[in-house]
């Protein structure tokens, strides 16, 4: 977990959820409101 952490920290943890979400051909969307936050949307299709 240790290494995690320091991943997380370096700014990689983005990075890395794009990969994982894009190899199980998913999508990973950012979206901002100003003065409000940021939220993330993953989507993974189901197996079929």
């Amino acid at each position: 977990m240790k290494n995690l952490v320091g991943i997380l920290l370096l700014g990689l943890g983005l990075s890395l959820s794009y990969d994982i979400v894009k190899a199980h051909g998913g999508e990973l969307r950012v979206e901002t409101v100003e003065g409000e936050g940021t939220t993330f949307f993953i989507v993974i299709p189901e197996n079929k």
